[in-house]
């Protein structure tokens, strides 16, 4: 018989691990919220750990802040604590943290060895029962089936609901349409858009497509701060600065219609000024915040979402939405083809949507094809890696504006330009809970603001 058959193997764990994430966790609370592995107590393999990890989870989920001296007072009658050192030993592990960057992978590796142990355990008992012929065989698999699936990664916000739980929550919104008069879902500010869309539902993924300067940051920073009069709403923009984005915003809430292009440039008097700080103020209770890091992976972005969404909610803010411009300015990794990127990122846009229970609403760029064609009007085929982002999302919309092609003629009546300046077709291609259609909205891109077109101009379509 072979000698390494005889070798008890050993269980597979690192105390130093798991000592560097609770170090981590207590000198940066917001670590809890990068971990993406469902990390619990018992999957510590020092049962003390597994105590602490419970002690500061439970405090930063209620927002609630937690050091070494929160642990001191909490752990005071605990023996097992005092066994490994006590106060003494938590000082130790804050202070001998290799990087708070790791912090992900402490926990995963926390995580994969308790999997691992609980894979040992498993197969130990599978021997045994295989062993046994007082056991039925068909028992004993479906047994160790069942035992496999419990090992497998499971996240609980997308667990089995019965259809009963569903129907009642769908007629608690539709009773609620009902009796206020107002569709459900969450209204973008827009009213002919939303009732293009039916509003915006928790959980949703809007794409809004179109080619280079024709409207896409216009519409969705516009949508944006409507929604954030009511509710929080975090902004990635990863190709405008957050100070480009609120020049624009200033200049659509300004009174006095300052062109976003003359104030960028100082040429504007004292009036409009003063405009500009009227509307500057009607901001500073806004939950709009911006993000505008030029490139970010998906990681980093759902990161980001989770610790903004904790901080709202710490003040009191409910979160809205989730805007992105745009999806083009994520991050690839390193190796990843773009057909596999955008596949990942269409399933992720769908799933950031639920994880955080809002409406997922990203800009994307179209493909060069709208160019190449008579009709300039984009259609689903022209999404840049189509089919998982159309498959994704619960509505896309395209935006079209004759004025910005015509324009660009020669030998076209000056007039004709003018008539079609301020005009915007907003074309919803897909709406899985509604109908498909055009509708014409006044794009008035000289402040940054797009609105429904006036009853007397809409007579003419």
């Amino acid at each position: 018989m072979n000698d390494l058959a005889l070798i008890e193997p050993e269980a597979p764990k690192s105390l130093e691990i798991e000592q560097a994430f609770i170090g981590a966790l207590l000198r940066n609370n917001d670590v809890l919220s990068t971990v993406r592995c469902p990390l619990e107590p018992e999957h510590f393999f020092e049962p003390v750990h597994g105590r602490l990890f419970a002690a500061c989870a439970a405090r930063i989920r209620k927002d609630l802040g937690v050091d070494p001296a929160i642990l001191r007072n909490q752990f005071e009658h605990d023996e097992g604590f005092e066994d490994v050192g006590g106060f003494s030993y938590v000082i130790r592990m804050v202070a001998s943290v290799p990087s708070l960057v790791s912090a992900a992978d402490y926990a995963q590796t926390i995580y994969d060895h308790y999997r691992r142990r609980t894979l040992m355990q498993l197969a130990d008992g599978l021997n045994l029962n295989a062993l046994s012929y007082d056991t039925d065989i068909e028992t004993t698999i479906e047994d160790a089936n069942n035992q496999l699936s419990d090992l497998r990664i499971t996240d609980k916000r997308f667990g089995f609901k019965t259809i009963y739980e569903n129907a009642e929550k769908s007629i608690v919104m539709i009773d609620s349409a009902r009796s206020s008069g107002v569709m459900s879902g969450l209204l973008t500010g827009i009213s002919d858009l939303d009732e293009m869309i039916g509003g915006l539902e928790a959980q949703e993924v809007m794409i809004i497509g179109a080619r280079p300067s024709i409207g896409k940051t216009v519409l969705i920073s516009n949508i944006g701060v409507n929604i954030a009069e009511k509710k929080g709403v975090i902004f990635f923009s990863m190709e405008q600065s957050g100070e480009q984005i609120a020049r624009r915003l200033l200049s659509e809430r300004s009174k006095q219609r300052v062109k976003y292009s003359k104030a960028r440039r100082g040429e504007i008097g004292e009036k409009e000024l003063y405009s500009l700080i009227n509307a500057k103020n009607t901001f500073e209770k806004v939950p709009l915040y911006i993000c505008d890091r030029s490139s970010m992976g998906i990681g980093a972005i759902e990161s980001e979402t989770r610790r903004r969404i904790r901080v709202m909610r710490r003040l009191g803010v409910e979160p809205g939405c989730i805007l992105l411009d745009h999806i083009h300015r994520i991050t690839k990794p390193r190796g990843m083809g773009d057909v596999e990127h955008f596949t990942e990122v269409g399933v992720w846009l769908k799933d950031m949507a639920k994880m955080f229970d809002v409406p997922m609403i990203a800009a994307c760029q179209l493909s060069r094809n709208v160019e190449s064609r008579p009709d300039k009007r984009p259609i689903l085929s022209d999404l840049k890696y189509s089919s998982a982002l159309e498959e994704n999302a619960d509505c896309v919309l395209f935006l079209y504006r004759q004025h910005y092609y015509e324009s660009r003629k020669s030998g076209v009546d000056s007039d004709r330009l003018k008539d079609i300046e301020l005009e915007m077709e907003i074309d919803a291609a897909k709406v899985r809970e509604g109908p498909t259609g055009m509708r014409m909205f006044q794009f008035d891109g000289a402040v940054n603001r797009i609105r429904n077109l006036p009853q007397t101009e809409l007579e003419g379509f």
